[in-house]
């Protein structure tokens, strides 16, 4: 009589199923991360192809558009610009290198002060830009905004922050109630400049005025008050790096 073949139990778990498994487990505990915390963008980047190159999950080409997709509509997508910081930060670098040359050049550096961080540039204009109670451009002051805006024009991704700051001496004129006022017409009339002489992009403009409220020396001398008479131009990244 013949033996009866032994019945196939079908293929046996392996130690790959489980790695997967957890491999698995591991994306979706990161996922879950990014959707409750503002993660760096470029980080989380880096997170999910070292699981590609590690093996065990297949990442498209197209990795950036993958995630959003894997995201879902409720999150914060991934921007898809993230190849762009490394040429963003050298941009902003070149330009700041240009700024003081040209401030040292013309023999500014003690009325405009240049100020970098990691995707900003800050122009400080120490009382140089306007006659006292007025929000009227100066004329000589209009080859240096030209020089700026010129900067601004060839560069990618920035946005353009104009703050206005006065002294503690009040004022109230047909022009302006207050130094609230006189501030925040004298950044427009810098931001009015840039749009109808140099064509920046209205979008690319932000205004603010903060009067006498946020001073950088005490009010009690004219040199002091002129420091403070400052109108400041804040050039900076417009992708998130934070």
């Amino acid at each position: 009589m013949a033996r009866k073949a032994k019945k196939d139990d079908g293929p046996q778990v392996t130690w790959l199923s489980s790695y997967a498994d957890m491999m698995s487990l591991l994306l979706c505990f990161f996922v879950l991360l990014y959707s409750m915390s503002d993660i760096n963008a470029v980080k989380f980047q880096k997170v999910i192809s070292s699981f590609s190159s590690s093996g065990g999950i297949k990442m498209s080409s197209n990795s950036g558009s993958g995630i959003n997709n894997m995201l879902g509509s409720g999150i914060t997508q991934i921007p898809n610009n993230i190849g762009n910081y490394d040429s963003i930060k050298e941009n902003l670098n070149n330009m700041g290198s240009d700024f003081k040359t040209y401030f040292a050049e013309n023999n500014l550096n003690e009325q405009v002060k240049v100020e970098q961080g990691e995707n900003y540039i800050k122009l400080v204009f120490n009382d140089i830009l306007f006659d006292k109670g007025s929000a009227d451009i100066k004329d000589n002051i209009i080859p240096i905004l030209d020089k700026i805006a010129n900067e601004i024009n060839n560069a990618e991704n920035m946005d353009i922050r104009i703050e206005g700051h006065t002294d503690s001496d009040p004022i109230n004129t047909p022009l302006f109630r207050n130094n609230w006022y006189l501030s925040a017409a004298r950044a427009i009339s810098v931001g009015n400049y840039f749009i109808s002489e140099k064509g920046i992009a209205p979008s690319k403009i932000g205004t603010e005025g903060f009067g006498e409220y946020r001073p950088i020396a005490p009010n009690d001398t004219n040199e002091n008050k002129a420091k403070n008479r400052r109108v400041e131009i804040k050039i900076m990244s417009n992708v998130n790096n934070n």
